[in-house]
């Protein structure tokens, strides 16, 4: 490849180093797959680059973490009368004023949750919001419709106390202008529905983890 360099090639041997293979797994390497993906790269057959980063562990595992029915209530206020209900759930200022621009499945559809930090998605070190997305996207996951927030604090019962989930969603705007998007957390045994900053650049730190949907197959 004329615009590779050795420093490539050492980027490349650090990273099989990193991911700690075993014998069976350089063996897969060594037996012709370096080339098969060398043809698909020239080919431009993008699905066998997910499966040489899923072989080296780059690409995360999805798995489902829950599943959810969108479309229970039909209003936007009649989300915030049942998330009321009973005095239990508090609803931050940010998050009441988002939640009344919902969209509402009119039909109950069920959809399928996975849950991953951002040091789970790839990331080092604090990443920007815009760029979560795109690695949700890229990874095989979808941003969550705008419901999902709403409908998953009123589903979600048994939360630990302490877990705080961010809603990967296309942002909403606030009374001010500012985009927000839902949070779902417990804290000292009370149920929130939250919401944070959206904007592009609003920087997450490695442990914040978020929901997204998970397409079934």
């Amino acid at each position: 490849m004329s615009n590779a360099t050795f420093g490539h090639a050492q980027q490349t041997l650090n990273l099989l180093d990193q991911q700690k293979l075993s014998g069976e797994e350089m063996n897969t390497l060594h037996s012709g797959y370096l080339s098969d993906l060398a043809r698909a790269i020239k080919s431009n057959t993008l699905p066998v680059r997910d499966v040489f980063q899923k072989f080296l562990g780059l690409l995360p595992v999805l798995k489902v973490w829950g599943t959810i029915r969108l479309g229970l209530h039909k209003t936007p206020k009649a989300y915030a009368s049942a998330l009321k209900r009973g005095g239990t759930t508090r609803i931050g200022d940010w998050a009441q004023q988002i939640l009344h621009k919902i969209s509402i499945s009119q039909a109950e559809i069920e959809v399928d949750l996975c849950v991953m930090s951002v040091a789970e998605l790839g990331f080092k070190k604090s990443t920007r919001y815009d760029d979560i997305c795109a690695r949700i996207v890229e990874v095989g996951g979808q941003l969550c419709p705008n419901e999902v927030g709403p409908a998953l604090r009123d589903q979600y019962k048994d939360q630990p106390d302490g877990e705080c989930l961010v809603v990967a969603m296309e942002p909403l705007t606030d009374s001010d202008g500012s985009l927000r998007v839902f949070v779902v957390n417990r804290f000292d045994g009370e149920p929130w529905l939250g919401a944070f900053c959206g904007c592009p650049d609003s920087v997450f730190v490695s442990v914040y983890r978020f929901v997204f949907v998970l397409p079934r197959k």
